[in-house]
Formats: structure tokens, sequence, C-alpha cells
């Protein structure tokens, strides 16, 4: 099995097998972002309906918003183990925080495109690895 890294990296990965434990990955970040002249775009649709969906990327990596992170009910459904949140506005909840049954990271990256990345993977790719792992 390829290490975390790789199934981020590498495009032709063959994915994870499934295990008991799953890791939540939830952003709420606004997107922002310029304008390329001209006229302006209409607003997109929002379907709020998903705002409250946790979508499977990997058999034990769902991504979502922070909608599905503070219910716990849902959490405990897709047996999430571990969450990641990487909003700037939405840190995580304080219960979520001081529960024992959940390992729970934060951090905080701007949805700029000059923003580094490269600075919090090491640190969020152990942890994913963890979560992986269970």
């Amino acid at each position: 099995m390829a290490d975390i890294k790789s199934l981020f990296t590498d495009q032709t990965g063959s994915g994870s097998s499934a295990t008991d434990t799953a890791t939540a990955v939830t952003s709420n970040n606004s997107g922002g972002g310029g304008s390329g002249g001209g006229a302006t775009p209409p607003p997109p649709v929002i379907d709020r309906s998903e705002w409250h969906t946790a979508f499977e990327i990997f058999p034990w990596l769902y991504l979502s918003g922070h909608h599905v992170a503070a219910n716990r009910a849902q959490l405990t459904e897709l047996k999430i183990t571990h969450i990641l949140n990487v909003s700037v506005d939405n840190p995580p909840a304080e219960w979520l925080i001081k529960d024992r049954s959940l390992e729970v990271m934060h951090v905080p990256l701007p949805d700029e495109e000059q923003y580094d990345l490269k600075a919090a993977m090491d640190d969020t790719y152990a942890f994913l690895e963890t979560a992986r792992k269970g």
C-alpha cells in the first residue's frame, strides 16, 4: 500500500482498502478571487442540501463542510475517528476538541493562490496516515 502522500500526489494510485474508521476533512473557506474583467457572471446557485453531506473520497476519508463535522450523530454513523479542519473562518467546535473519541487537527489554510500549502502538508499527511491506519 502506498503512503498517504502518494495517494494525493499520484493520480494513478489505486486508492485504499476499506477500514472500520474514517476521517472527515472540513473546510468553510470563502474562495475569494479576483475578476478577470468583462461582465460579471451571475452568482453560483448554492445547493444548501450538500452542506449536510459527507462525500466519500476513499473508504476511510470523507470531505464535508462544518455542518457535518458539528453533527455528532452523523460522525458516529460514518465511524469518523479523525477530523482535519482546514478552515480559516470556522475552527473546530469546542466539543469536538474535548471529545476523547475523536482526534482533531486544525490547519487554518487560506483559500488564496499565493499561499504555500507545502508548509502544512507534512503534519497533515502524518495525521491522515494515522487516520487511515486506524
